[in-house]
């Protein structure tokens, strides 16, 4: 797994919190591939490896052979599980900003890594634009420039990110201090997209397809929540 697996593992985890952790299932696939003394050494590797904080925890580890059975045995685990808040709920709740949050605190330190990454990339790009207009090198130049416009204009980007983390979170369309919810928009769409994906499961496949379809939005929410987030912007 690399870095940004294991950054995204890191904010799954600060978003659900360690005492509700219990209520994950790490779903592997591709059994079927290897045998039964390849697949056993791969899931100790993985126990062991970048899932273990989860597993700690009481994160379980699942194969799921991509039969019917495998997922109503995978479900059948969770599904009379009482609910519970997620840790980010709660922060929120207590009026943090979501760069206040736990999760927010690991996303915001990546963004400052970034930050200092490109600010030595213009650097040395501008470096690169001085020795190449002391060459009269104009093709050269004109590609430094245009390399080193996107990328202060990326920079610009990561910083109004970085503006818009400390904000206060609001619903849209509600009030926290009128009876409002105080969840921000982007838990919403989370939300929403786990109940669109839950009507369309039980339309295809009934009772069990409503609990198939959110355990899927589940999963998809937090990507198509962002790029509604983005496509509001």
């Amino acid at each position: 797994m690399g870095g940004a697996a294991k950054k995204n593992l890191r904010v799954f985890r600060e978003i659900c919190g360690d005492e509700n952790l219990g209520h994950v299932r790490i779903v592997t696939t591709y059994w079927n591939l290897v045998d039964e003394k390849q697949a056993n050494s791969r899931q100790v590797a993985l126990a062991e490896g970048a899932f273990k904080p989860l597993i700690k925890e009481g994160a379980e580890l699942c194969r799921h052979d991509k039969g019917l059975e495998s997922a109503q045995l995978i479900i059948s685990q969770l599904i009379h599980q009482t609910p519970v808040k997620m840790k980010i709920q709660e922060e929120l709740n207590e009026g943090r900003t979501l760069g206040d949050t736990s999760a927010g605190a690991v996303i915001v330190e990546e963004m400052k890594e970034l930050k200092k990454k490109h600010d030595k990339e213009v650097e040395g790009l501008k470096k690169e634009l001085e020795d190449a207009s002391m060459a009269n090198d104009e093709e050269l130049r004109s590609e430094l420039a245009e390399e080193c416009r996107k990328l202060e204009e990326m920079m610009a980007r990561a910083e109004e990110d970085r503006k818009t983390l400390q904000n206060p979170w609001t619903p849209h369309g509600t009030d926290p201090a009128n009876g409002g919810s105080h969840l921000p928009q982007v838990l919403h769409d989370m939300v929403e997209v786990i109940r669109e994906y839950s009507r369309a499961g039980g339309e295809r496949l009934g009772g069990f397809g409503i609990v198939a379809g959110g355990f899927v939005g589940f999963w998809l929410s937090p990507f198509i929540a962002a790029k509604r987030a983005m496509a509001r912007q």
